[in-house]
């Protein structure tokens, strides 16, 4: 059986250093907060949304956080999506 998580602490979306986090990434992590679930399972549903955003999604394991990053012409932006534990 895969490992449950609970995940926590979604990406407020707002501006920050130079880019906003796109909405459709910041509505599905918004959704995801408070949730216990797999990192499979959790990734799975992310997926589709990073790629229809161009960007890519990494679980960094040994931090416990999902990061999303796009690529924008002169532009690369990466977003701590959301915390698990």
């Amino acid at each position: 059986m895969e490992k449950k998580f609970t995940f926590y602490d979604s990406h407020p979306g707002l501006a920050g250093a130079t880019a906003r986090l796109p909405e459709p990434m910041k509505k599905a992590v918004d959704e995801l907060n408070g949730k216990t679930a797999s990192l499979d399972e959790i990734m799975s549903k992310l997926q589709p949304i990073a790629k229809e955003l161009e960007g890519e999604l990494i679980a960094d394991e040994e931090e416990k956080y999902i990061t999303f990053t796009i690529h924008r012409e002169k532009l690369i932006h990466s977003y701590k999506l959301i915390s698990y534990k």
